[in-house]
């Protein structure tokens, strides 16, 4: 099933539930084209799942695959890609086939996708792309309705900071953000890679600063699989 790239078990690297252990069901495709995404997103021709490549032909056989990794500490799915949402058919087969909570990893530029399985989804992780103007209003619905539709305290939304992401920009998506429920954590992630000289930081603690002037809670979090070398 070529829907699939990998399927493989790892520790949640980025957000709010960093160090939580949890199956990753890597899809292929993805409706955007970041230039600092570290994840091939061109349709794949077979899924690779601990270090094998498959052959997965429907949503059975990836919820077997998903099976025999199950450890007691797993936390989650985690549905990320690509662009999950763009799978929302196979994810709801999914879903229907194993009793383990679905943790959506979304880039929420599509949020008629994104109602369609809104009422399977556990857990949500929204990014939004700052540098993407034309979706910002379909990434600010995609987080009402999954917001409206999970407990508190299980959705948060993410934001790259990369070299073209200013004080200005953080601080107009606070506001929006808060418009839709300022309690709602906002993860700033230090674009992997980029050198963390005293400028780079002092931004991101102004950022930080200027956006908790609208939310409750926010944190600076880089992606910590990246240090320790996990998947």
């Amino acid at each position: 099933m070529s829907e699939v790239r990998e399927i493989f078990s790892s520790i949640q690297g980025e957000g709010i539930y960093v160090g939580r252990r949890q199956i990753f069901v890597r899809f292929s495709k993805c409706n955007l084209d970041c230039d600092y995404c570290d994840t091939p997103h061109k349709k794949a021709k077979f899924c690779t799942i601990a270090g094998k490549k498959k052959i997965l032909k429907n949503a059975d056989d990836i919820a077997y695959e998903i099976k025999k990794l199950y450890t007691k500490d797993v936390f989650s799915i985690s549905l990320t890609g690509g662009e999950p949402l763009i799978y929302t058919s196979l994810i709801r087969q999914i879903g229907n086939k194993i009793d383990i909570p679905l943790y959506l990893e979304t880039n929420s530029t599509l949020p008629k996708k994104a109602e369609e399985i809104k009422d399977i989804i556990t857990y949500a992780a929204c990014g939004i792309k700052l540098n993407y103007p034309k979706f910002y209003n379909d990434s600010l619905k995609t987080i009402e309705i999954l917001n409206h539709c999970l407990k508190a305290g299980n959705l948060f939304v993410k934001v790259v900071i990369t070299k073209d992401v200013d004080v200005a920009r953080i601080e107009i998506f606070a506001r929006n953000l808060k418009n839709i429920d300022d309690n709602i954590p906002l993860v700033l992630q230090p674009q992997t890679g980029i050198k963390w000289d005293n400028s780079y930081k002092n931004t991101l603690l102004t950022m930080s600063e200027t956006a908790c002037n609208f939310l409750k809670d926010v944190r600076i979090i880089p992606q910590l699989h990246k240090f320790l070398r996990f998947e």
